[in-house]
């Protein structure tokens, strides 16, 4: 269910294109090595470069947090996989989480992760909305 909810909120893109802050993408959200010249890929290309993008993100949420639910894994999959690890390791988000994963001000700290280099983004709103319904179902 976490894995069909990265792909709905990332989409599919078989070619590379610059994202919101020109970071060149491809595929289910895949940055990792991707230029201009990237050449287009398959479907199946793309959910092997998502599973391979998702593994670090699998193994640092199991490192640094006690979850109780699938569904807190799979919503913090889905903001770890969008934000990078090294954002949410600085965040308030990661240290109010390390005390009690529970926590109702969860919530309140993921929602930061609204904003793009300060400008709001209402799709990342609505991303974010979404995932904390997730993570406290």
């Amino acid at each position: 269910m976490g894995l069909n909810k990265i792909m709905d909120y990332e989409g599919f893109v078989n070619y590379p294109y610059p994202d919101s802050k020109g970071v060149f993408t491809i595929g289910i959200g895949h940055t990792r090595g991707v230029t201009p010249d990237t050449p287009n890929i398959t479907r199946e290309q793309g959910m092997k470069l998502l599973f391979e993008d998702l593994k670090p993100v699998e193994d640092y949420i199991n490192k640094h947090f006690e979850l109780k639910k699938q569904n807190q894994f799979d919503a913090l999959c889905s903001l770890v996989f969008n934000e990078g690890v090294g954002r949410i390791s600085k965040s308030n988000l990661y240290q109010v989480m390390l005390k009690d994963s529970n926590d109702r001000n969860v919530a309140y700290e993921w929602i930061e992760f609204c904003l793009d280099d300060g400008d709001f983004i209402p799709g990342l709103l609505t991303r974010r909305c979404k995932e904390i319904i997730n993570y406290f179902s």
